[in-house]
């Protein structure tokens, strides 16, 4: 772990053509057919025939009226195709080449509070971590390995694989706080550098459409299209540093981070899930929601940091990227973004950050909340749709839609039907055919009964009070994708 460069260009995949999702508690079994990948269009496409469960039939009734709560945020089976991720690279490299001058135009005027941020949460990070006794490290190792049971440190090596290898042997863990600790000073130092990252997948999906709705009601077949796929991208030396923190001192650190910030934004890695309160309450008091969506947001951010945090960076296809799996993902993310709108909008005349402006930022969700009449509103448009990296979402706008949850209707609630879930322990290999590339999955749900109505309370909003009090539950350092939270909830 102490030299700084892994030979090779590590690619963490199966061989399998690629993965697929276990089937939502929607829908009772999920056919995927017909699987063919065009070399020349780099695409994928396939046949889908779904079957709904007794709830996921409700469900469709109850929204009969309104279609579009099932149509905006659905999605299509849920695939990750190992195919896919060199057009990934391509796809998003090009896309912020042309980001560069405006990346260029603000980053002299973001980057000292960046660089201070990150460095600080990093020195931060070495005091907790050199000052905790023996029995407090290996308290939090198994804490923190019980969380993380389903996923991976390294190439073939798993969270549970290096708890059971270290168990109760202090020299084994004062080895990995060692190494830890070498790692962040090599960083802080500007020396870990060039680290040639694991790269895997993750599942990726499209949205239905109104007609496609119709079609899973009927029983009938739908046509699938899968350009695009998520890369996951992660290495030991900059994936495990939070493994030796308690879970308060994580929460205190992230609080540190966005102090900076907090009097005009808000974050779930500070805040925790009363983030989803903190929307209701603003929305209630007649703010207008104003949604951003940051594209290519890993590799936009790649841009800004590449040569002030060498670090943090990975460079493919001479582009630089933010890898997905480090300590600091989330945490460059936001930072970035805020800075971002502190320079855009903290300087428009009328609008004042904290006054009339707030904002609630998680990574590439930027959620602006505007104060006063529908001019101010413009302002804000008017000034962030010059940015090329961010895209308004109007139907975030129209629907209110916050990290998972739409606050129309009765109360706040999911909206979009998701055929599959999205959690790592639920991944199935797609089966290759006699061609190689072709592919042919059938999955079923594996919830219970139970779980399936509470489902469909989630998705109508009758238990929006119940959803809201566990949500806020979950404190800072807790956080994770806001889709596992809600499959997460005691409904």
């Amino acid at each position: 772990m102490e030299q700084d460069h892994i030979q090779g260009f590590a690619n963490y995949t199966t061989r399998h053509s690629g993965t697929g999702m276990r089937a939502s508690p929607g829908v009772k079994n999920l056919t995927i057919s017909g699987g063919l990948y065009d070399g020349m269009k780099n695409s994928y496409h396939h046949w889908e025939v779904i079957e709904l469960s007794p709830e996921g039939k409700e469900l469709f009734q109850f929204y009969s009226h309104n279609i579009a709560n099932l149509v905006v945020r659905s999605r299509k089976a849920a695939l990750a195709f190992r195919m896919l991720q060199l057009a990934e690279v391509y796809h998003r490299n090009n896309r912020v080449k042309t980001y560069m001058p405006a990346v260029e135009m603000l980053k002299p005027r973001i980057i000292a509070n960046v660089v201070n941020a990150v460095d600080g949460c990093l020195k931060k990070m070495y005091d907790i971590i050199i000052n905790y006794p023996i029995p407090d490290l290996l308290d939090n190792f198994h804490h923190y390995t019980g969380e993380h049971q389903i996923s991976h440190i390294d190439r073939g090596l798993s969270w549970t694989q290096l708890q059971n290898l270290i168990a109760s042997d202090e020299g084994k863990l004062t080895k990995l706080r060692d190494a830890i600790l070498f790692c962040i000073k090599r960083s802080l130092d500007k020396k870990l550098t060039n680290i040639d990252y694991n790269i895997g997948m993750r599942a990726r999906a499209e949205e239905y459409t109104p007609k496609d709705i119709k079609s899973i009601l009927n029983g009938d077949r739908i046509p699938a299209n899968y350009t695009r796929t998520r890369i996951v991208t992660f290495d030991p030396r900059q994936s495990s540093f939070f493994c030796l923190m308690s879970r308060s001192d994580k929460s205190k650190l992230y609080k540190q981070v966005f102090a900076p910030w907090e009097q005009w934004m808000h974050t779930p890695l500070s805040l925790g899930g009363l983030a989803y309160q903190e929307v209701k309450d603003l929305l209630d008091a007649g703010w207008n929601y104003v949604p951003y969506d940051a594209k290519s947001w890993e590799t936009t951010v790649g841009a800004f940091i590449h040569s002030h945090l060498p670090y943090a960076v990975m460079n493919v296809g001479g582009m630089f990227h933010l890898p997905s799996g480090i300590w600091g993902t989330s945490i460059i993310n936001t930072v970035v973004a805020a800075e971002v709108i502190r320079v855009v909008l903290g300087r428009h005349p009328p609008l004042v950050l904290g006054d009339n402006v707030k904002v609630i930022i998680l990574g590439d969700d930027i959620s602006v909340f505007v104060r006063g009449k529908r001019d101010l509103v413009s302002s804000v448009r008017s000034q962030l749709d010059k940015l090329p990296f961010l895209e308004y979402q109007d139907d975030a706008a129209d629907m209110k839609h916050f990290l998972g949850l739409s606050y129309t209707g009765i109360g706040p609630h999911p909206i979009g039907f998701k055929c599959t879930v999205d959690r790592a322990d639920k991944m199935e290999h797609l089966p290759l055919s006699k061609y190689d590339g072709d592919y042919d999955l059938r999955t079923t749900t594996d919830v219970t009964t139970a779980e399936r109505a509470a489902w469909y309370k989630l998705y109508t909003g009758e238990v929006w009070k119940q959803v809201l009090s566990q949500l806020g539950e979950v404190t800072a350092g807790e956080w994770v994708a806001p889709r596992q939270l809600m499959e997460k909830l005691r409904i």
